[in-house]
């Protein structure tokens, strides 16, 4: 595909938005000028008076028409250089849809302000008519410095390193230079402050809009980069699932990858509470058995997972049931362990020796835990299903 586009992200179809926008402005543009030299400019100036923006009265439509119109040849060409080369990237990472809504949005919001701006600016002479796409340039540079400022521009075959976002501030400063000399220029001189005004406005937008419709993309690009392949491996790694988390604090992969990840790094308590995180957030939406597979795989580097008492119970009958009997008993063992009501330590204790004689097939520890506590029960309903357990236990190692 030979349109310009960030390295990270090639367009996999023509920029359909981006060739109609840069299309439709230079064939205007041809269509004005070629009237102008065969008919006269009578016609083209009506067209201009139709479409145009006048700051001293707004007509609605005209907010979506003045950026179809240009000066001459070099307002047009930079204007449509500068949005073929940032709309590419943006139509691939955003979708056909929201770069024309970025595009249908940054002009009508640049040329009202610039209208509005106009029609308070005091130097400003009146009847300027407000037309070009510098408004849309700059919302669509605002987006692309926004999700692709560490990246690289591919024109070609051949990646140019573009430093989009000081390339920005550097435009900002000259905008805002522009409008503090604005008084001291000669009358007639120079565009009008509102202009500049716009412009910064138009990147500042692009960066808002890139910041929410681009949510999607900076989560997928943050997903799909291979672990330990970043600058810093494992501690990267940290970094770029918290970066998914803060984008989408649901996400399923992110929710068991950060963990893993701080695991890794050393980082224990941190690992642990995540853990928890991750495993309650399946049982708060009533998933035991993802929950039981989440904590299956994050119980392999991660020692301990805190969970609460009654929600450690259910996991473990739910490891149970699910198979993954080795994880359930330990959890069991961990919550007898752990609580402190006697009827929570006795159900918890008989629940592992269960798991260890019924699903393990681990007859004598199952009956040496039992032998353990069967003097510490003190319910008789737990006591006569821990005395039956035991029997069968010893039967079982008696007679394998």
């Amino acid at each position: 595909m030979y349109v310009p586009s960030a390295a990270s992200v090639e367009p996999r179809t023509a920029p359909i938005v981006t060739l109609s926008v840069v299309f439709l402005i230079m064939i205007v543009f041809g269509v004005i000028a070629g009237t102008t030299l065969i008919l006269g400019p009578a016609l083209p100036i009506r067209w201009f008076a139709a479409l145009a923006l006048t700051p001293e009265s707004v007509r609605p439509h005209t907010l979506l028409t003045y950026w179809l119109l240009h000066d001459d040849l070099f307002h047009v060409s930079v204007n449509a250089l500068l949005l073929f080369l940032a709309c590419p990237s943006l139509e691939a990472a955003l979708g056909w849809r929201r770069c024309a809504l970025l595009v249908i949005t940054g002009a009508a919001i640049t040329g009202g302000l610039e209208a509005w701006t106009g029609a308070h600016d005091r130097i400003q002479e009146p009847g300027v008519l407000i037309i070009g796409a510098s408004g849309v340039a700059a919302s669509a540079l605002g987006a692309y410095a926004a999700l692709f400022h560490h990246d690289r521009l591919r024109i070609g075959t051949r990646p140019w390193v573009i430093p989009a976002l000081p390339l920005i501030v550097a435009l900002v400063i000259v905008e805002i230079a522009n409008i503090g000399l604005r008084p001291y220029a000669a009358p007639g001189s120079g565009s009008a402050a509102a202009a500049h005004w716009a412009h910064i406005a138009g990147f500042l937008y692009g960066i808002l809009f890139a910041a929410i419709a681009g949510r999607a993309f900076r989560r997928q690009r943050l997903r799909s980069q291979p672990p330990h392949q970043m600058v810093g491996g494992a501690l990267a790694d940290v970094e770029r699932w918290e970066a998914v988390l803060r984008l989408v604090p649901t996400d399923a992969d992110a929710l068991i990858q950060l963990p893993l990840a701080l695991a890794r790094v050393g980082d224990g308590e941190r690992a642990a509470e995540h853990a928890a995180i991750a495993v309650l957030d399946s049982m708060n939406r009533r998933s035991l058995p993802e929950a039981a597979q989440r904590y299956g795989r994050l119980i392999e580097e991660i020692p301990f997972i805190p969970l609460p008492l009654s929600d450690a119970m259910n996991l473990a009958g739910a490891l149970a049931e699910s198979g993954q009997s080795e994880e359930a008993a330990a959890l069991f063992v961990r919550v007898a362990e752990g609580a402190e009501e006697e009827l929570d330590r006795t159900i918890a204790g008989v629940k592992a020796a269960a798991c260890l004689i019924r699903k393990l097939g681990r007859n004598a520890e199952g009956a040496d835990r039992l032998e353990t506590i069967l003097p510490h029960i003190g319910d008789r309903e737990w006591r006569a299903y821990a005395e039956r357990l035991l029997r069968e236990a010893r039967t079982s190692v008696a007679h394998p």
